[in-house]
């Protein structure tokens, strides 16, 4: 199946020894055929298990992206962390204070990994090593409802084949939190669960191009 897809993305939220092992052999398969790759690091601040083979991961297939909230990418860079679960961490929030640190962590796991890293958050940051962006679309509702960060990795893998992966990553990123603002009306979880949905597949280039608030952060 891998072998015959446009992209591959992977996620560790809900794994089992068959699941990691297809996983793995799905990645080697992905380098073998050129296909382009992302990793979600869902939970390695709380699991060793999903630590050691998400480094086991990122070192043998080489994921043009990684992507994980700031306690996710401070626990594979081996830097000290406080996630609550599969959550980012009140101390590690990426704030106005600490933005530039913050930009440096994911710089630095660039730089080591080779690939393009997105930290997700309350501030989004994009980052090849070179370059980053900071994404300040998004409501707080977008945190509240189970399964928005997996559809930020398959929206993004959606964009991969066409795309350089700071970009593909960049571009997914805002589509998902501008299509989070246009549904911050809605009456609850529920409700704002489906209007997502729905701007995510009905959005115009004019909503995207109006909406958008992004900047590239220079230090």
């Amino acid at each position: 199946m891998t072998q015959n897809s446009h992209a591959l993305v992977v996620n560790l939220g809900n794994i089992t020894d068959t699941r990691l092992k297809a996983i793995y052999l799905s990645g080697l398969s992905g380098v073998r055929h050129q296909i382009p790759r992302l990793i979600d690091l869902v939970g390695v601040g709380v699991s060793p298990l999903r630590l050691d083979f998400g480094k086991k991961y990122i070192k043998d297939c080489k994921p043009h992206i990684i992507k994980g909230n700031m306690s996710e990418i401070k626990a594979i860079l081996g830097l000290p962390t406080s996630p609550i679960g599969i959550d980012v961490g009140e101390g590690d929030q990426v704030e106005s204070h600490n933005l530039k640190e913050s930009v440096q962590i994911a710089c630095q796991l660039a730089r080591q990994s080779g690939a393009t890293v997105l930290i997700s958050g309350k501030l989004d940051i994009i980052s090849n090593g070179k370059d980053s962006y900071l994404v300040r679309n998004g409501v707080d509702l977008l945190s509240a409802v189970t399964g928005t960060g997996c559809m930020l990795g398959a929206i993004i893998g959606a964009l991969m084949p066409g795309a350089d992966p700071l970009y593909a990553a960049l571009a997914g990123t805002l589509i998902l939190t501008i299509a989070g603002e246009l549904s911050a009306n809605a009456k609850g979880t529920g409700s704002f669960m489906v209007e997502l949905l729905d701007h995510v597949s009905s959005m115009t280039k004019e909503d995207f191009h109006t909406i958008a608030n992004y900047v590239h952060y220079k230090e």
